[in-house]
């Protein structure tokens, strides 16, 4: 007697949809000579600093986490769907039987992951403990996925996202080093205190001492389901007008 088959159910529809855009988005930004320059910068820099020993194995992952992650999540999270609409590409997705917000969902799905790739890759590179590499791996994606969907929210709402983007680094990268509760208001603290540094640790040696995590990670999923859920918001009921 023949054993019965096992078929593989498909994907309902709409995810279906949000993984075809989201592999078509990475695909296609991963081919820009802009993209490939970052991500070969970014990993040499990391690679230079451990391989020179200038810098504490901790450290490193601080930067890393810190410091490039979300100057990469504003590079490749404010274009969004502005990016779309400039290349009059956007008319694609609106006209298949696709959720609009399943667009954004699957554009800054796109955009975290091309994130991700040269951050993990520094984080192994960095990491001197195999016993951290699990967390710093784990945080490096909270935070990716954080980051990227604030900007990509930035990219929507404001006519010149990268100004913006560049205040909220600052803000980050000032704030998130100021002793007290305002450092608190910046995801900068809330991924240094899942990192489990210790007060002062780091390039920019901060002086505060980081939130505990079972404070940090509530905060940094409320702050990405917002941003999410303000994008999709956003798509669904405002018109996005793309040029002839």
């Amino acid at each position: 007697m023949s054993e019965p088959t096992v078929t593989a159910r498909p994907l309902p529809p709409q995810l279906g949809l949000v993984v075809f855009w989201t592999r078509f988005h990475f695909i296609r930004t991963l081919r820009r000579p802009a993209t490939l320059l970052w991500i070969g910068a970014s990993i040499v820099l990391v690679a230079v600093l451990r391989i020179a020993g200038s810098a504490p194995p901790r450290e490193l992952v601080d930067f890393e986490l810190t410091l490039v992650l979300p100057l990469l999540a504003m590079l490749f999270g404010t274009g969004g769907l502005r990016e779309e609409v400039e290349d009059q590409t956007l008319t694609y997705a609106f006209v298949r039987p696709f959720d609009r917000g399943g667009v954004f969902v699957a554009r800054t799905l796109a955009a975290t992951a091309v994130v991700c790739a040269p951050v993990l890759l520094g984080i192994l590179i960095a990491t001197a403990s195999p016993l951290q590499l699990l967390r710093d791996l784990a945080v490096a994606v909270l935070g990716a996925v954080a980051y990227t969907s604030v900007f990509a929210v930035l990219g929507l709402l404001m006519r010149r996202p990268t100004l913006i983007g560049l205040g909220v680094l600052a803000w980050e990268q000032v704030v998130g080093g100021v002793p007290g509760f305002l450092s608190r208001l910046t995801l900068r603290a809330h991924l240094r205190g899942l990192l489990g540094l210790d007060a002062g640790s780091g390039l920019f040696a901060a002086m505060f001492r980081p939130p505990a995590w079972w404070l940090s990670l509530p905060v940094v999923l409320l702050v990405t389901a917002a941003a999410v859920g303000l994008g999709v918001w956003w798509v669904r009921h405002r018109e996005l007008l793309v040029p002839k």
